[in-house]
C-alpha cells in the first residue's frame, strides 16, 4: 500500500492528519497529490490507473467501497478507467465489489464502449459475463454494439449478441441451448428494445422449465421492460396457470403495479382468466385488482 501511495504522490500523514483530511477530504485518510486531485481521482481511480490489484484489494477490504462509482472530472467512475486503460483484474474486482457495471461518463459512453474503442476482447468478455449492456447508447446514440459493427470488430459482436441469443432461445423454449448459452457467457439479464427479458418472454410463451432455469439462476424476478411489467405480469397475459404459481411460489410480487398501475390480478380479470384470478386471490393478493 505504501508503494502505491507514494508512486501515485499520495502522502500519508499523522493520525491527526488523518483525522482531519477524514473529515475535509473526498478520498478517505490519505491525501492526493495535487496532478491526480486535478483529474478528480480518488483512492481506487489512482491504484486503477496503476493497475496495482494488491492494493486495489486493500483499498476495498477497508472500506473504500462508498467511493467505488466517485466520479472524476471527465465523468469516469473507477471502472470506466479501468476499462479505457484496459486493466481486466481491476474491472473485475471492482464489479464483483458492486460497482455500477452500466455507468456512463460524461460524453455517455460505458465501460463496454471503452472497452470496444480498444479492441479489448478480453475486457469485454469479461463485461458481458458479469452482465453489462450492450445495448445502452451514449451521447450520439450509439451503442458499443453498433461502434463494433462499425469497426468490423465481428468477434466482439458475436459476443455481445449472446445475450439475444439467450433471449431468443428462451422464446423458443429451447432449455438446452439457453443453458449451453449461459455457460458460455450469455447474460441472462439482456434487455431488449422493449425492455424484455429471457424470463418476461420465456413467462409469456408458457416455458415454466425454462422460467425455472431462469429463476434458479437468480434473474431478478422484479424487473421490468419499459411499460413496468414483470415477468408475472406477462405470465398472466400468457395465461398459464402453472407458469403464474412457479413464478409466485418463487417469490414474484403479486401485486406488482406497471406504470399505469395495473395489477397481476386486475390483468387477469379483464382477460377473462378466472383460474388465474382465483390464484392470485388464494395466494394473498391484494383483492383490489388496480391502482385505479
Amino acid at each position: 500500500m505504501v508503494n502505491l501511495l507514494l508512486e501515485a504522490g499520495l502522502r500519508i500523514g499523522s493520525r491527526e492528519d488523518q483525522e482531519e483530511d477524514a473529515n475535509n477530504s473526498n478520498v478517505g485518510f490519505y491525501q492526493v497529490d495535487p496532478r491526480w486531485e486535478s483529474k478528480g481521482w480518488n483512492e481506487l481511480h489512482v491504484a486503477v490507473a496503476l493497475d496495482r490489484t494488491a492494493d486495489l484489494e486493500t483499498l476495498l477490504r477497508k472500506g473504500r467501497r462508498e467511493t467505488l462509482d466517485r466520479r472524476d472530472k471527465e465523468g469516469r467512475t473507477p471502472l470506466l478507467l479501468a476499462a479505457t486503460k484496459g486493466n481486466i483484474e481491476c474491472a473485475k474486482m471492482l464489479l464483483e465489489s458492486g460497482a455500477e457495471k452500466n455507468a456512463k461518463s460524461s460524453d455517455g459512453r460505458t465501460a463496454l464502449h471503452r472497452a470496444v474503442a480498444n479492441g479489448n476482447r478480453r475486457m469485454i468478455e469479461m463485461l458481458i459475463q458479469l452482465d453489462a449492456d450492450p445495448t445502452i447508447c451514449d451521447d450520439r446514440g450509439r451503442s458499443a454494439l453498433d461502434n463494433a459493427r462499425d469497426k468490423g470488430h465481428d468477434e466482439m459482436v458475436e459476443i455481445m449478441e449472446r445475450g439475444k441469443e439467450v433471449l431468443m432461445a428462451a422464446r423458443r423454449g429451447d432449455k438446452r441451448r439457453l443453458q449451453s448459452l449461459l455457460q458460455n457467457g450469455g447474460s441472462m439479464n439482456f434487455q431488449d428494445q422493449y425492455g424484455l427479458t429471457p424470463l418476461h418472454v420465456a413467462a409469456i410463451k408458457g416455458h415454466k422449465d425454462v422460467v425455472l432455469v431462469l429463476v434458479e439462476m437468480g434473474l431478478d424476478l422484479e424487473r421490468q421492460d419499459n411499460e413496468g411489467h414483470t415477468a408475472l405480469h406477462m405470465a398472466v397475459e400468457g395465461g398459464d396457470v402453472e407458469v403464474v404459481e412457479a413464478l409466485i411460489d418463487n417469490g414474484a410480487n403479486a401485486n406488482a403495479k406497471t406504470k399505469t398501475g395495473v395489477s397481476p390480478l386486475y390483468m387477469a380479470k379483464i382477460m377473462g382468466y378466472d383460474h388465474i384470478s382465483q390464484l392470485l386471490l388464494n395466494r394473498g393478493t391484494c383483492s383490489s385488482p388496480s391502482s385505479g
